[in-house]
Protein backbone atom coordinates (compact mmCIF):
# COMPACT_ATOMS: atom_id res chain seq x y z
CA UNK A 1 0.00 0.00 0.00
CA UNK A 2 1.17 3.25 -0.76
CA UNK A 3 2.17 5.28 2.44
CA UNK A 4 5.16 8.16 1.06
CA UNK A 5 4.56 10.60 -1.04
CA UNK A 6 8.14 12.11 -2.23
CA UNK A 7 6.41 15.81 -3.33
CA UNK A 8 8.51 18.22 -5.81
CA UNK A 9 8.13 21.73 -4.01
CA UNK A 10 9.76 23.90 -5.80
CA UNK A 11 11.24 23.53 -9.55
CA UNK A 12 14.54 25.87 -8.83
CA UNK A 13 17.92 25.15 -6.97
CA UNK A 14 20.25 27.15 -5.34
CA UNK A 15 23.25 24.84 -6.37
CA UNK A 16 24.41 23.66 -9.72
CA UNK A 17 25.50 20.02 -9.12
CA UNK A 18 26.52 18.60 -12.36
CA UNK A 19 25.06 15.03 -11.60
CA UNK A 20 21.70 16.46 -10.72
CA UNK A 21 18.53 14.70 -12.52
CA UNK A 22 16.29 17.78 -11.64
CA UNK A 23 17.62 21.05 -12.03
CA UNK A 24 20.09 21.37 -15.18
CA UNK A 25 20.20 23.15 -18.85
CA UNK A 26 16.61 21.08 -19.40
CA UNK A 27 14.66 21.51 -16.54
CA UNK A 28 11.45 22.69 -17.54
CA UNK A 29 8.94 25.19 -15.68
CA UNK A 30 12.09 26.27 -13.75
CA UNK A 31 11.14 28.20 -10.68
CA UNK A 32 7.68 26.69 -10.58
CA UNK A 33 6.45 26.31 -6.87
CA UNK A 34 3.89 23.63 -5.91
CA UNK A 35 0.68 25.18 -5.45
CA UNK A 36 -1.91 25.05 -2.44
CA UNK A 37 -4.21 23.52 -4.43
CA UNK A 38 -2.02 20.82 -5.03
CA UNK A 39 -1.36 20.09 -1.93
CA UNK A 40 -4.88 20.42 -0.78
CA UNK A 41 -6.04 17.68 -3.41
CA UNK A 42 -3.11 14.96 -2.45
CA UNK A 43 -4.09 15.62 1.08
CA UNK A 44 -7.52 14.68 0.22
CA UNK A 45 -6.52 11.52 -1.72
CA UNK A 46 -3.86 10.37 0.81
CA UNK A 47 -6.85 10.81 3.97
CA UNK A 48 -9.35 8.86 1.27
CA UNK A 49 -6.85 5.72 1.20
CA UNK A 50 -5.92 5.70 4.18
CA UNK A 51 -7.58 3.53 7.11
CA UNK A 52 -7.64 5.34 9.92
CA UNK A 53 -4.57 3.02 11.76
CA UNK A 54 -2.20 3.48 8.86
CA UNK A 55 0.61 6.37 9.00
CA UNK A 56 1.78 8.15 6.09
CA UNK A 57 4.50 9.84 5.18
CA UNK A 58 5.39 13.52 3.69
CA UNK A 59 8.45 14.17 1.62
CA UNK A 60 9.75 17.66 0.99
CA UNK A 61 11.88 17.49 -1.95
CA UNK A 62 12.90 19.93 -5.05
CA UNK A 63 15.06 21.22 -5.99
CA UNK A 64 15.24 22.64 -2.95
CA UNK A 65 12.19 23.10 -0.95
CA UNK A 66 13.63 25.62 1.60
CA UNK A 67 13.33 28.20 -1.71
CA UNK A 68 9.50 28.05 -0.34
CA UNK A 69 9.85 29.90 2.59
CA UNK A 70 8.45 29.41 6.01
CA UNK A 71 5.54 31.27 5.25
CA UNK A 72 4.16 28.93 2.23
CA UNK A 73 5.49 25.79 4.44
CA UNK A 74 3.82 26.75 7.04
CA UNK A 75 0.34 27.08 5.05
CA UNK A 76 1.26 23.49 3.65
CA UNK A 77 1.59 22.35 6.66
CA UNK A 78 -1.09 23.74 8.72
CA UNK A 79 -3.86 22.21 6.33
CA UNK A 80 -3.09 18.77 7.11
CA UNK A 81 -4.79 19.48 10.29
CA UNK A 82 -8.21 19.52 8.11
CA UNK A 83 -7.15 15.98 6.61
CA UNK A 84 -5.27 13.98 9.59
CA UNK A 85 -4.74 12.81 12.90
CA UNK A 86 -1.17 14.41 14.56
CA UNK A 87 0.06 10.80 15.03
CA UNK A 88 -1.18 9.93 11.58
CA UNK A 89 1.64 11.64 9.27
CA UNK A 90 5.04 12.50 9.60
CA UNK A 91 7.25 15.04 7.45
CA UNK A 92 10.76 15.00 5.93
CA UNK A 93 12.59 17.55 4.21
CA UNK A 94 15.55 16.78 2.22
CA UNK A 95 17.45 20.14 1.77
CA UNK A 96 21.26 21.31 0.28
CA UNK A 97 21.30 22.90 4.24
CA UNK A 98 22.82 25.97 2.44
CA UNK A 99 19.91 27.92 3.66
CA UNK A 100 20.00 26.50 7.04
CA UNK A 101 19.92 29.20 10.03
CA UNK A 102 18.33 28.93 13.63
CA UNK A 103 14.88 30.64 12.24
CA UNK A 104 14.55 27.68 9.92
CA UNK A 105 15.82 25.18 12.95
CA UNK A 106 13.13 26.55 15.17
CA UNK A 107 10.52 26.27 12.56
CA UNK A 108 11.76 22.45 11.75
CA UNK A 109 11.34 21.63 15.59
CA UNK A 110 8.21 23.68 16.37
CA UNK A 111 6.21 22.35 13.20
CA UNK A 112 7.88 18.32 14.06
CA UNK A 113 9.73 18.15 10.80
CA UNK A 114 12.58 16.14 10.45
CA UNK A 115 15.82 17.25 8.15
CA UNK A 116 18.20 15.38 5.98
CA UNK A 117 21.19 17.25 4.48
CA UNK A 118 22.97 16.50 1.57
CA UNK A 119 26.63 16.11 1.84
CA UNK A 120 29.20 14.18 -0.66
CA UNK A 121 32.28 14.11 1.76
CA UNK A 122 35.57 16.14 2.01
CA UNK A 123 35.16 19.55 0.97
CA UNK A 124 37.26 19.58 -2.14
CA UNK A 125 34.85 16.68 -3.02
CA UNK A 126 31.50 18.36 -1.98
CA UNK A 127 32.25 21.75 -3.37
CA UNK A 128 33.38 20.05 -6.50
CA UNK A 129 29.97 18.12 -7.23
CA UNK A 130 27.68 20.65 -5.43
CA UNK A 131 28.86 24.49 -6.33
CA UNK A 132 26.51 27.64 -5.84
CA UNK A 133 25.12 29.09 -9.06
CA UNK A 134 27.86 31.54 -8.96
CA UNK A 135 30.33 29.02 -8.80
CA UNK A 136 31.34 29.10 -5.30
CA UNK A 137 31.05 25.87 -3.28
CA UNK A 138 28.60 25.25 -0.61
CA UNK A 139 30.01 22.72 1.97
CA UNK A 140 31.03 25.57 4.96
CA UNK A 141 27.55 26.12 4.85
CA UNK A 142 26.58 22.56 4.75
CA UNK A 143 28.61 22.28 7.56
CA UNK A 144 27.34 25.48 9.60
CA UNK A 145 24.21 23.60 9.19
CA UNK A 146 25.35 20.18 10.93
CA UNK A 147 26.37 22.44 13.81
CA UNK A 148 23.18 23.93 14.09
CA UNK A 149 21.42 20.64 14.17
CA UNK A 150 23.51 19.47 16.78
CA UNK A 151 23.52 22.86 18.86
CA UNK A 152 19.55 22.25 18.79
CA UNK A 153 19.75 18.39 19.75
CA UNK A 154 18.45 17.28 16.26
CA UNK A 155 19.50 13.86 14.37
CA UNK A 156 22.26 14.53 11.78
CA UNK A 157 21.18 12.42 8.67
CA UNK A 158 23.13 12.86 5.23
CA UNK A 159 22.16 11.24 1.51
CA UNK A 160 25.91 11.62 -0.24
CA UNK A 161 26.23 10.47 -3.51
CA UNK A 162 28.96 8.37 -4.80
CA UNK A 163 32.16 9.49 -6.61
CA UNK A 164 33.92 6.74 -8.16
CA UNK A 165 37.35 9.30 -8.18
CA UNK A 166 37.52 9.43 -4.39
CA UNK A 167 38.26 7.25 -1.35
CA UNK A 168 35.07 5.88 0.21
CA UNK A 169 37.10 5.11 3.51
CA UNK A 170 37.88 8.69 4.09
CA UNK A 171 34.77 10.15 2.99
CA UNK A 172 32.96 7.90 5.57
CA UNK A 173 35.26 8.90 8.03
CA UNK A 174 34.79 12.37 7.33
CA UNK A 175 31.01 11.93 7.92
CA UNK A 176 31.88 10.35 11.20
CA UNK A 177 33.92 12.88 12.36
CA UNK A 178 31.17 15.89 11.47
CA UNK A 179 28.53 13.64 14.19
CA UNK A 180 26.69 12.03 11.14
CA UNK A 181 23.90 10.04 12.94
CA UNK A 182 23.09 8.14 9.31
CA UNK A 183 24.12 8.44 5.77
CA UNK A 184 22.74 6.87 2.50
CA UNK A 185 25.35 6.87 0.19
CA UNK A 186 23.25 7.28 -3.56
CA UNK A 187 24.37 6.18 -6.74
CA UNK A 188 24.91 8.28 -9.78
CA UNK A 189 21.77 7.51 -11.78
CA UNK A 190 22.09 5.64 -14.74
CA UNK A 191 21.05 2.18 -16.63
CA UNK A 192 21.95 -0.12 -19.53
CA UNK A 193 20.57 2.16 -21.78
CA UNK A 194 22.31 5.01 -20.57
CA UNK A 195 25.64 3.78 -20.87
CA UNK A 196 25.15 2.98 -24.31
CA UNK A 197 23.85 6.47 -25.06
CA UNK A 198 26.87 8.71 -26.99
CA UNK A 199 24.41 12.13 -26.13
CA UNK A 200 24.82 12.23 -22.01
CA UNK A 201 27.71 14.91 -22.32
CA UNK A 202 29.96 14.49 -19.18
CA UNK A 203 27.61 12.32 -17.22
CA UNK A 204 29.39 9.74 -17.71
CA UNK A 205 32.21 10.59 -15.59
CA UNK A 206 29.88 9.74 -12.91
CA UNK A 207 29.40 6.36 -13.86
CA UNK A 208 33.24 5.00 -13.75
CA UNK A 209 31.85 1.47 -12.11
CA UNK A 210 35.25 0.27 -11.27
CA UNK A 211 35.90 3.45 -8.95
CA UNK A 212 32.33 3.19 -7.51
CA UNK A 213 32.95 -0.20 -6.55
CA UNK A 214 36.36 0.54 -4.59
CA UNK A 215 34.57 3.51 -3.01
CA UNK A 216 32.08 1.35 -1.56
CA UNK A 217 34.08 -0.84 -0.80
CA UNK A 218 36.21 1.30 1.29
CA UNK A 219 33.46 2.75 2.88
CA UNK A 220 32.21 -0.63 3.65
CA UNK A 221 35.76 -1.32 5.25
CA UNK A 222 35.65 1.76 7.28
CA UNK A 223 32.14 1.14 8.67
CA UNK A 224 33.07 -2.32 9.64
CA UNK A 225 35.84 -1.11 11.02
CA UNK A 226 34.05 1.35 13.94
CA UNK A 227 33.06 0.26 17.15
CA UNK A 228 29.61 0.30 18.40
CA UNK A 229 26.94 2.74 18.00
CA UNK A 230 27.94 2.50 14.34
CA UNK A 231 26.68 5.49 11.74
CA UNK A 232 23.89 4.31 9.85
CA UNK A 233 24.74 3.36 6.50
CA UNK A 234 21.34 2.77 5.16
CA UNK A 235 22.52 0.75 1.89
CA UNK A 236 25.09 -1.34 3.86
CA UNK A 237 22.02 -2.56 6.51
CA UNK A 238 19.57 -2.83 3.65
CA UNK A 239 21.67 -5.79 1.55
CA UNK A 240 22.73 -6.83 4.85
CA UNK A 241 18.89 -7.59 5.56
CA UNK A 242 18.61 -9.08 1.77
CA UNK A 243 20.72 -12.23 3.11
CA UNK A 244 18.24 -13.12 5.77
CA UNK A 245 15.27 -12.48 3.41
CA UNK A 246 14.12 -9.46 5.50
CA UNK A 247 12.25 -6.81 3.92
CA UNK A 248 12.96 -3.16 3.90
CA UNK A 249 11.43 -1.32 0.36
CA UNK A 250 14.69 0.21 -0.78
CA UNK A 251 15.05 0.50 -4.10
CA UNK A 252 19.04 0.79 -4.64
CA UNK A 253 19.18 -2.75 -2.49
CA UNK A 254 16.82 -4.00 -4.83
CA UNK A 255 13.55 -3.45 -3.65
CA UNK A 256 10.58 -4.07 -6.23
CA UNK A 257 7.69 -2.45 -3.29
CA UNK A 258 7.99 0.19 -6.21
CA UNK A 259 3.67 0.44 -5.01
CA UNK A 260 4.73 1.66 -2.13
CA UNK A 261 5.46 5.57 -2.86
CA UNK A 262 4.80 7.91 -5.50
CA UNK A 263 6.24 11.07 -6.71
CA UNK A 264 4.35 14.23 -7.20
CA UNK A 265 5.52 16.72 -9.34
CA UNK A 266 5.29 20.39 -9.16
CA UNK A 267 1.72 20.76 -11.34
CA UNK A 268 0.54 17.65 -9.43
CA UNK A 269 1.76 14.56 -12.39
CA UNK A 270 2.28 11.25 -10.11
CA UNK A 271 5.45 9.59 -11.27
CA UNK A 272 7.57 6.57 -10.75
CA UNK A 273 10.46 6.35 -8.40
CA UNK A 274 12.87 9.55 -9.82
CA UNK A 275 15.29 6.73 -11.26
CA UNK A 276 13.36 6.62 -14.20
CA UNK A 277 13.38 9.45 -15.19
CA UNK A 278 16.77 9.37 -16.85
CA UNK A 279 14.33 6.85 -19.15
CA UNK A 280 12.50 9.70 -20.81
CA UNK A 281 15.17 12.31 -20.29
CA UNK A 282 17.42 11.17 -22.90
CA UNK A 283 14.74 10.07 -24.94
CA UNK A 284 15.43 6.33 -24.32
CA UNK A 285 11.78 5.63 -23.50
CA UNK A 286 8.55 7.04 -21.89
CA UNK A 287 8.39 5.36 -18.04
CA UNK A 288 8.57 8.28 -15.41
CA UNK A 289 5.41 9.87 -15.82
CA UNK A 290 2.36 7.82 -14.86
CA UNK A 291 -0.53 10.02 -17.07
CA UNK A 292 -2.39 10.84 -13.61
CA UNK A 293 -2.53 14.25 -12.18
CA UNK A 294 -4.31 14.28 -8.65
CA UNK A 295 -6.53 17.47 -10.19
CA UNK A 296 -7.99 14.95 -12.35
CA UNK A 297 -11.91 13.91 -11.82
CA UNK A 298 -11.40 10.56 -11.76
CA UNK A 299 -8.30 10.58 -9.37
CA UNK A 300 -7.35 7.93 -6.79
CA UNK A 301 -4.59 6.53 -4.96
CA UNK A 302 -5.97 3.47 -5.13
CA UNK A 303 -5.68 3.34 -9.17
CA UNK A 304 -2.59 5.22 -9.01
CA UNK A 305 -1.63 2.02 -6.93
CA UNK A 306 -2.87 -0.76 -9.13
CA UNK A 307 -1.04 1.20 -12.17
CA UNK A 308 2.00 0.98 -10.36
CA UNK A 309 1.32 -2.95 -9.46
CA UNK A 310 0.52 -3.30 -13.28
CA UNK A 311 4.08 -1.60 -13.76
CA UNK A 312 5.65 -4.02 -12.20
CA UNK A 313 4.08 -7.50 -13.15
CA UNK A 314 4.09 -6.58 -16.89
CA UNK A 315 7.45 -5.57 -16.94
CA UNK A 316 8.19 -8.39 -14.54
CA UNK A 317 10.52 -6.29 -12.04
CA UNK A 318 9.52 -8.83 -8.93
CA UNK A 319 11.89 -11.07 -10.40
CA UNK A 320 15.45 -11.42 -11.09
CA UNK A 321 16.75 -10.84 -14.63
CA UNK A 322 17.51 -13.85 -16.39
CA UNK A 323 20.91 -13.09 -16.51
CA UNK A 324 20.81 -13.15 -12.24
CA UNK A 325 19.51 -16.37 -11.92
CA UNK A 326 22.51 -18.09 -11.72
CA UNK A 327 25.00 -14.63 -9.61
CA UNK A 328 26.14 -16.23 -6.42
CA UNK A 329 25.66 -12.76 -4.59
CA UNK A 330 21.74 -12.47 -6.42
CA UNK A 331 20.44 -12.80 -3.14
CA UNK A 332 22.57 -9.40 -1.60
CA UNK A 333 22.15 -7.25 -4.34
CA UNK A 334 18.65 -8.18 -5.87
CA UNK A 335 19.77 -6.97 -9.01
CA UNK A 336 19.98 -3.42 -7.37
CA UNK A 337 17.48 -0.55 -8.74
CA UNK A 338 14.92 -1.86 -10.87
CA UNK A 339 15.25 1.15 -13.20
CA UNK A 340 18.96 0.75 -13.09
CA UNK A 341 18.17 -3.05 -15.73
CA UNK A 342 16.40 -0.85 -18.59
CA UNK A 343 18.34 -1.32 -21.56
CA UNK A 344 17.70 0.25 -24.93
CA UNK A 345 15.45 -2.92 -26.23
CA UNK A 346 12.60 -1.34 -23.86
CA UNK A 347 12.79 -3.98 -21.54
CA UNK A 348 13.96 -4.89 -17.54
CA UNK A 349 15.43 -8.23 -18.27
CA UNK A 350 18.91 -7.04 -17.71
CA UNK A 351 21.54 -7.05 -15.21
CA UNK A 352 21.94 -3.66 -13.13
CA UNK A 353 23.98 -1.30 -14.77
CA UNK A 354 26.02 -1.05 -11.47
CA UNK A 355 26.17 -4.71 -11.48
CA UNK A 356 30.03 -4.24 -10.97
CA UNK A 357 29.82 -2.40 -8.25
CA UNK A 358 27.24 -4.31 -6.21
CA UNK A 359 28.87 -7.86 -7.25
CA UNK A 360 32.18 -6.92 -5.28
CA UNK A 361 29.95 -5.65 -2.67
CA UNK A 362 28.29 -8.18 -2.25
CA UNK A 363 30.97 -10.68 -2.14
CA UNK A 364 32.60 -8.79 0.52
CA UNK A 365 29.35 -8.91 2.74
CA UNK A 366 28.88 -12.29 2.40
CA UNK A 367 32.57 -12.92 3.77
CA UNK A 368 31.94 -10.48 6.14
CA UNK A 369 28.58 -12.01 7.61
CA UNK A 370 30.14 -15.65 7.18
CA UNK A 371 33.13 -14.54 9.43
CA UNK A 372 30.49 -13.46 11.68
CA UNK A 373 28.84 -16.87 12.24
CA UNK A 374 25.49 -15.78 10.56
CA UNK A 375 26.10 -17.47 6.95
CA UNK A 376 23.73 -20.76 8.41
CA UNK A 377 20.41 -17.82 8.25
CA UNK A 378 20.74 -16.84 4.91
CA UNK A 379 17.85 -17.64 2.89
CA UNK A 380 19.58 -18.74 -0.26
CA UNK A 381 20.44 -22.36 -0.08
CA UNK A 382 22.44 -21.88 -3.08
CA UNK A 383 24.65 -18.94 -1.59
CA UNK A 384 25.07 -20.85 1.75
CA UNK A 385 25.96 -24.44 -0.90
CA UNK A 386 28.68 -21.84 -2.22
CA UNK A 387 29.77 -21.11 0.93
CA UNK A 388 30.38 -24.58 1.51
CA UNK A 389 32.17 -25.59 -1.52
CA UNK A 390 34.63 -22.26 -1.19
CA UNK A 391 35.58 -23.14 2.65
CA UNK A 392 37.03 -26.46 1.49
CA UNK A 393 39.02 -24.76 -0.96
CA UNK A 394 40.54 -21.68 0.76
CA UNK A 395 41.94 -20.44 4.18
CA UNK A 396 39.74 -18.73 7.13
CA UNK A 397 40.54 -15.19 6.60
CA UNK A 398 39.73 -11.56 7.61
CA UNK A 399 37.97 -8.89 5.55
CA UNK A 400 40.43 -6.68 3.63
CA UNK A 401 38.92 -4.50 1.28
CA UNK A 402 40.34 -1.27 1.08
CA UNK A 403 40.54 0.45 -2.05
CA UNK A 404 44.28 1.93 -2.91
Amino acid sequence: MIHLAIIKSVRACNLRCPYCYYINNETKNYGQMISEQTIERLYFHVSQHLAAQQGFGFVWHGGEPLLMGRRRFKRFLDMQKNFFSPDQIRNLLQTNGVLIDQPWIDFFNENGVAVGLSLDGPQELHDRNRPKVSGKGSYQDVVKAIELLHKNKMMVCVLSVVDGRRDGYEALAHLQGLGVHQCDFLIPMTNNALQGNSNVGIYHQFTDFQGISNFLLGAFQRWIETPEPKIGVRLFECLMQNAFGISHGYLNAGSCNLSESLVLETNGDICLDTDFSHIDRYQLGSQYNLQLNVHNKDFSLSDVEQRLKNFIASERLDLLPEDCQTCKVRSICHASHPASRFDADGSYNHRSAYCEAFYALGEIIVDYLHQKGLSSDFYDPDLKAVLLQESCHRPHDTVAVRAV
